[in-house]
């Protein structure tokens, strides 16, 4: 009878265990891929819109209010990424860590999202041509 209690138990950590393999993973993919978009911007080039340095590459015809909001979307990812990294082991800090990864897999999401519409928008900019104006 104990044998079987432990059996179930073991298999429930086996379970957690490889869940949180693959949330670790997730979260240093999003933290990889944040770091790579942010290098990427520091090398290509870039023009002043407004006063600000937006990159001509990606962000040409849409408000320079986007690539901000694409910015802002990566320090936010790559700074929950981290902090869930860096203190999921704890069990006193679980709620901050899922919650910390929450914010990071949205603001990925946010800036991808961000990034695919100004690469439709430059791929396609006559039919697009005032969607990034209306905003």
């Amino acid at each position: 009878m104990i044998s079987d209690i432990d059996a179930v138990i073991s298999n429930g950590s086996k379970s957690r265990s490889s869940t949180r393999v693959i949330r670790t993973r997730f979260l240093e993919t999003i933290l990889i891929t944040s770091f790579l978009f942010a290098t990427i911007l520091l090398v290509i080039p870039y023009q002043y819109k407004n006063g600000n340095p937006v990159p001509t590459v990606i962000f040409n015809g849409i408000p320079s209010s986007w690539f901000h909001a694409f910015v802002v979307s990566l320090v936010y990812a790559f700074t929950g990424a981290l902090t869930a990294l860096l203190i999921h082991d704890t069990v006193a800090a679980s709620f901050l860590a899922r919650f910390c990864e929450l914010v990071s897999i949205l603001c990925m999401t946010s800036a991808v999202s961000l990034l695919v519409w100004s690469l439709f928008i430059l791929s396609f900019p006559k039919p697009c041509m005032g969607l990034g104006r209306m905003l």
